[in-house]
């Protein structure tokens, strides 16, 4: 397995670097990265619908569609985004929890009771501390998720359009009250110190790549001619 670092904080490149890993290597990858402020819209989700377009403009959120499903998270620099390219994994495509498997392991060792619940979600004392996504490519899987570390929920809390009718629903007044740092657990944490521990739990075992003039060209290429684009983020999600 190639372990990488995007070392960029453009949610731009680093969905492009998705994309780019899962269609032209054929290796498998663990990938660890971090999104300066972005919203992250859902592959088949309207995105007018999910976000405050206003206070995105206004707070120079980035916005822009994965190539995943599921629905629109915030990324700043408080959380660590983390993908696995599996190949030849077919077979297990819609299996979240064999997918989420790693990331849970990882966590428990922290001393934290991770566990994963629901269709994509994995939780800490019933709080959701990381919510998971996946695409197949031909027989290729990618599955990635957004760790929530020392996240600032104030602005995600106004960016993002809560889905009211699931608030209702668990009688909820907030998005907030359903998510949580892990901080909250592990005071000593900061998300620099996680991104080095959670590339160095999984390094361990694979092979650490570091992305060459020729790779960076071609995600810069592609994140200008599709991930920057309004017809990709704003649009319907075709590909």
């Amino acid at each position: 397995m190639l372990c990488i670092k995007t070392n960029s904080t453009d949610a731009y490149f680093n969905l492009a670097a998705e994309e780019y890993f899962l269609k032209n290597f054929d290796r498998d990858i663990f990938m660890v990265w971090q999104n300066a402020n972005a919203v992250i819209v859902g592959f088949n989700q309207i995105t007018q619908n999910e976000i405050d377009r206003d206070i995105a403009k206004a707070k120079k959120i980035q916005v822009v569609r994965r190539l995943t499903g599921g629905g629109a998270v915030y990324h700043d620099m408080g959380n660590i985004n983390y993908t696995f390219i599996r190949r030849k994994d077919a077979g297990h495509f819609n299996d979240f929890p064999y997918f989420a498997k790693p990331l849970t392991d990882f966590l428990n060792t922290l001393g934290v009771e991770a566990v994963f619940s629901g269709k994509n979600d994995i939780l800490i004392d019933g709080k959701k501390c990381c919510g998971t996504a996946q695409t197949i490519h031909d027989d290729d899987v990618l599955f990635h998720g957004t760790l929530l570390v020392e996240t600032d929920f104030s602005v995600l809390s106004s960016v993002l359009k809560p889905d009211y009718s699931k608030l209702k629903r668990h009688a909820i007044k907030s998005v907030v009250s359903r998510v949580v740092n892990l901080t909250e657990f592990l005071p000593f944490v900061t998300a620099p110190k996680m991104f080095e521990r959670i590339y160095e739990y999984f390094a361990k075992d694979g092979e650490e790549y570091e992305m060459t003039e020729s790779d960076i060209k071609a995600v810069d290429k592609l994140r200008e001619s599709k991930y920057t684009k309004d017809s990709w983020n704003y649009g319907e999600g075709e590909q």
